[in-house]
């Protein structure tokens, strides 16, 4: 579970991008996205977070989107990097295309 943006009743804070696991139960937290009243979808590896306000200019809402790469994200923290690669292949089919060297995206 990823906990993106938000904010709180103090002006400017900075509110970290927080990850649960929720199989050990602990807290990750990461670098701030600084933004309220967004969206925030997953694709693949990454997590996209769509309009909102900031903090610093609180009553104009932002147009862009901002595309957060977990691979990048979790390169330090190997328990959540482990959670987010897609399981390897294995059998007949799984040997072929790694002797080939193709990369197949789920």
């Amino acid at each position: 579970m990823m906990v993106i943006g938000g904010r709180t009743n103090q002006v400017g804070e900075v509110v970290p991008l927080e990850v649960y696991d929720t199989e050990s139960s602990e807290w990750y937290k990461f670098n701030s996205v600084q933004r309220f009243r967004h969206s925030c979808w997953a694709s693949s590896n990454s997590v996209y977070v769509h309009g909102g306000f900031e903090h610093e200019i609180p009553n104009i809402p932002l147009s862009e989107i901002c595309k957060i790469d977990t691979q990048k994200l979790f390169a330090r923290n190997d328990n959540l990097l482990q959670k987010i690669k897609p399981p390897e292949k294995s059998g007949k089919d799984g040997d072929k295309d790694k002797k080939e060297g193709i990369k197949k995206n789920p």
